[in-house]
This record gives C-alpha cells, structure tokens and sequence, in this order.
C-alpha cells in the first residue's frame, strides 16, 4: 500500500505544470505568509473572542499545525479555524462543539454522497445566513466603533476604514497588506507618544536596602548627586531610544557632574530592537568621552 501511495505521489509531481508553479511564486508565496499569519493571529483571538472560557493557545497552535501536515501528505488544502462558523455558532446559541463536529460530518457526507444533496436546500437559506453573518460583522467590527469613539482611537478607525475600502475597490490580499502595514505604523506611534522615561533621580535621593558604614554614607551624601539614575518602561525601539539619548544630554547640558549612568529597566519588556541597542552603546561612548560609567 506505501508503495502505490507513493508511485501516486510520483505522478502527481510528475503532471505538475512547474513551470506555470515558478510563474506565480509571488501569489504562492504571499498566500503561504498570509495562511501562516492568520492562524497566528486567529489562535490568540481566541481568549477575546471566548473569554470565559480557558483556551490553550499554545495547544491550539500545534494541533492545527499537525492537521496542516497531515493533509500536506494527503494531497488536500490546507486548513484554518473559520471565525465566520465560530462566530455564527455564538450568534445562535450553538454548541461550538457540535458545531466542530457537524462540519466534518457533513463533508464526509458530501464526499460520499455527492453534492446533489445540496441543491434540494432553498438558496435564500444560504442568501440568509450570509446577509445574518457579513451584516453582523459590519456592525460589530466597523458601525459600533464609529458610535463610540472613546473605545476606539482614530488612528484605529483610519485602519478600518483603509481596509474595508482596499478590500472592496482591490482584492482581499492587498487589503491585508493595507491593514498590517497600518496596524504597525498606529502600533510604533502610540508607542513612540509614551515616555520611555517613568522617573529621573539622582543618587542623594534613592538609595537601596543595604546597610552601609557611616563613612560609606556620608560619601553618598556628599556625591549621590553625581548618581543619575533613570528608571525606564514599556518598550525600547526606534521611536523611544532617542527620547532616552535626549534626557542625558540635557542632564548633562546642565552642568551637574555625572559620574554613574543607572539604567531601571525594571519595567520594560525583554525584547529590544537594533536602535535601542544602539542608543545604549551610544550612551557608553558617551560615557567614555564625558568620564562616566554606565550601569544597567
């Protein structure tokens, strides 16, 4: 049996027209990177879209990258979660279950007893239930955020409004090129309106637990003003790295001796970017040319 699946295999690449394949590796390849996107993001949908129940992302993640395989191996398209049946389902008070069941079910069905089953349902059944579906998600997704403006921002609206036209003047791939080229942008400028900088102290002003000398002491009395420390959050990328390369020049434009750099970092989150690793060898240049050390 291996055998035979595999000489059936065999011909199948053999028929292939590569050629016509080579022609459209730019459609083939944006479909491939659209496809893997999707499912990224529609797995961590999950939680928003079901918050009372406890969904496994991580889990969700692998069985539907093993279903991919399997049906790589046999010969069938890939597949992935369709939030148009969730969310129908949830519309109707369904069980989402049964309604993960009933699919399949019905494929085999059509598979084994062909699609003339199908034109004995009334088309206005099928009419219905597209109008009941796209109308639902008109509403939630784009009239219920323009009628409360205080949960959506308009940088938010813009990217709507941006991708509901390119999708219907153009075709449904540029429109999600629109909206992730535009989700990024708002995402970097929100980013960039926050202050990277959530405090500025010196030396004389916060100390830590340790219990030092009297002598030790009376030393940070003296110079904990030449200790400037900055306590830092959220993200480090392009558009705050510059914010912090700006507070220590204008420290240091001040005329108070810096004689140590401490970098809080604390409460920002663990990923850095090229330019906020850039700005931190920056500030140790700095430090090298002005006389102070950097600690982080």
């Amino acid at each position: 049996m291996i055998s035979t699946q595999a000489a059936g295999y065999g011909a199948f690449l053999r028929a292939a027209r590569w050629d016509v394949v080579f022609k459209c590796r730019g459609v083939v390849g944006a479909a491939v990177l659209i496809g893997a996107i999707k499912i990224g993001i529609k797995t961590g949908a999950f939680p928003a879209l079901f918050p009372n129940e406890d969904v496994d992302v991580d889990g969700e993640m692998a069985m539907i990258g093993a279903a991919n395989v399997a049906a790589s191996l046999l010969g069938a398209q890939g597949t992935a979660y369709s939030f148009s049946a969730l969310k129908l389902a949830q519309h109707l008070g369904a069980s989402k279950r049964g309604v993960g069941s009933l699919l399949p079910a019905c494929c085999l069905a059509a598979w084994l007893l062909g699609f003339g089953v199908l034109k004995y349902v009334p088309r206005f059944v099928y009419g219905a239930l597209l109008l009941d579906l796209g109308w639902d998600y008109v509403e939630t997704y784009l009239l219920a955020p323009l009628r409360r403006r205080d949960l959506v921002g308009g940088e938010d609206l813009c990217t709507v409004l941006a991708v509901v036209v390119t999708a219907a003047a153009t075709s449904l791939l540029e429109a999600v090129a629109v909206g992730v080229v535009l989700c990024l942008a708002g995402t970097a400028l929100r980013l960039s309106q926050t202050s990277v900088v959530a405090a500025a102290a010196s030396g004389a002003d916060v100390r830590s637990t340790i219990e030092r000398q009297p002598r030790e002491a009376a030393c940070l009395d003296a110079r904990g003003n030449e200790i400037f420390l900055l306590t830092l959050r959220g993200y480090l990328f392009f558009g705050s790295a510059a914010e912090l390369l700006a507070v220590v020049h204008e420290r240091l434009r001040g005329g108070d001796r810096v004689g140590h750099l401490v970098l809080d970092l604390r409460q920002c989150y663990g990923s850095l970017d090229f330019t906020a690793v850039s700005a931190f060898q920056q500030l140790e240049a700095l430090g090298d040319a002005r006389g102070f050390r950097v600690a982080v």
